[in-house]
């Protein structure tokens, strides 16, 4: 049979290239633990840590709560994995019960799981069950010593621990933050918030240096009291101020060695779409609000950092400055919009049905691509609206420069590159504190 082809050839092609964007409301929390063998997980519950073995006191836990607790959230948390190389668990009272250490590792590609074991009485010193349960874990494929009645597991290579009759005294690790983080992002995952779990001013350094290079937003808070001070500049919220970092945000809070009201600040603003919010006047659930000095607020706001206070029947974040004096919400919908018009671009090059021709015609189309996100811009509120001036002339929301095919060189077009596009546009910015002054009179 003949083809109809012969007759009406059609041909249709798929000009639906989708380019991915970023996500800018998911978060990342770092902590050195040995809950999995994944350098990340993503949880939608802080129960769901409970399940696999974590402790209610644990800082993963009491983070993942911070952030699950918000009336408003992003369905998901990732938890990032800072390597553990050893553990110490104490045998602290013994009893007629089954002492046990369970380990999981991978060897070979394959994830290997041990059990070790022994029996307690209640007449046994807690150092004879810590010596048993070490000769029954010579073979599980971790390094087990003993201490009268502490024993210590430790390993080079990654493993998972559970025990049952025994308690945690502490986790030691040896691996860098920038290497975890750099593993971590090599994991996957799309992720823009960032918070750790340590509050040493060295750790929060190195984390900020490379939030900045990898255009993470990462919060932290300190109870420092050295913060409020202001004849001090060696506090944390100083150092990072000094740095001049962009996508680090500090807060001050008397309880963060327990609490993490960054998460909880991330989790309620990043169900907003960048542009639609603010980071300050923010309720947060679950955090303790602080009741500070005037002039303690004036210090940490001079350096520019944030707090979570009490205003008697509500409290409120306050601030909400990166470390170099921007607005958080600036730095993100600066992203944003850079993302977003990237892809507009890209997509508008891919898909243009053969090419973009070097003419006025194609400029066109990539100012066209660029207009897209902008107008984008202004429908979720980062970029204001247009406005009347005094004079009721138009101030238009933004204005995009580009040059004529015919002032372009015949050089630069031999190049295929397109140059000299920009422009600018106006923030619509947040109303923080209001001013009013007002007056009564018997006449006006």
């Amino acid at each position: 049979m003949a083809s109809i082809d012969r007759l009406v050839d059609v041909q249709i092609s798929l000009n639906t290239t989708g380019i991915a964007t970023s996500s800018f409301s998911d978060g990342m929390f770092v902590v050195p633990h040995c809950l999995n063998l994944s350098r990340m997980m993503a949880i939608t519950g802080a129960d769901q840590l409970l399940e696999m073995g974590a402790r209610p006191t644990d800082l993963v836990y009491l983070a993942a709560q911070a952030w699950f607790s918000q009336g408003k959230h992003p369905g998901k948390l990732y938890i990032g994995r800072k390597q553990i190389n050893s553990v110490k668990l104490a045998v602290n009272k013994a009893k007629a019960a089954e002492y046990k250490i369970t380990v999981a590792r991978k060897v070979g590609g394959e994830t290997v799981t041990q059990t070790a074991s022994t029996t307690g009485t209640a007449e046994m010193q807690p150092s004879a069950i810590a010596t048993a349960l070490k000769t029954a874990a010579a073979s599980i494929g971790v390094t087990v010593s003993v201490n009268n009645n502490v024993l210590t597991i430790s390993s080079d290579e990654a493993f998972t621990l559970k025990y049952v009759n025994l308690d945690k005294q502490e986790e030691s690790s040896t691996e860098s933050w920038t290497d975890a983080l750099s593993a971590i992002q090599k994991a996957g995952g799309d992720w823009y918030g960032l918070a750790i779990s340590s509050r040493k001013a060295a750790d929060v350094l190195e984390v900020a240096a490379w939030a900045e290079a990898n255009h993470k937003m990462f919060g932290t808070a300190s109870s420092d009291e050295q913060i409020t001070d202001g004849s001090t500049d060696t506090d944390i919220l100083s150092q990072l101020k000094t740095k001049g970092y962009a996508y680090t945000f500090g807060m001050y809070h008397t309880k963060a060695e327990t609490e993490f009201p960054e998460l909880a600040l991330m989790a309620d603003r990043f169900t907003y779409y960048p542009g639609q919010e603010t980071w300050a006047n923010v309720k947060l659930n679950g955090i303790t609000a602080d009741t500070l000095l005037e002039s303690h607020v004036i210090v940490v706001q001079s350096k520019n950092g944030s707090t979570f206070e009490n205003f008697g029947s509500f409290s409120i974040s306050q601030q909400a400055k990166t470390a170099s004096g921007e607005w958080i919400d600036v730095i993100r919908f600066r992203d944003w919009l850079k993302a977003n018009m990237q892809a507009d671009v890209a997509y508008a090059l891919i898909n243009a049905g053969g090419k973009v021709p070097y003419t006025d015609k194609g400029i066109q189309v990539i100012v066209n691509a660029m207009r897209q996100s902008l107008d984008l811009g202004v429908q979720r509120g980062g970029i204001a609206q247009p406005e009347l001036d005094s004079e009721n002339k138009v101030l238009e929301s933004y204005v995009i420069k580009y040059p004529r095919s015919s002032d372009i060189s015949p050089n630069t077009k031999a190049k295929r590159i397109l140059q000299d596009v920009g422009g600018v546009a106006r923030l619509a910015g947040a109303i923080h504190l209001v001013e009013i002054k007002f007056a009564l009179a018997y006449t006006l």
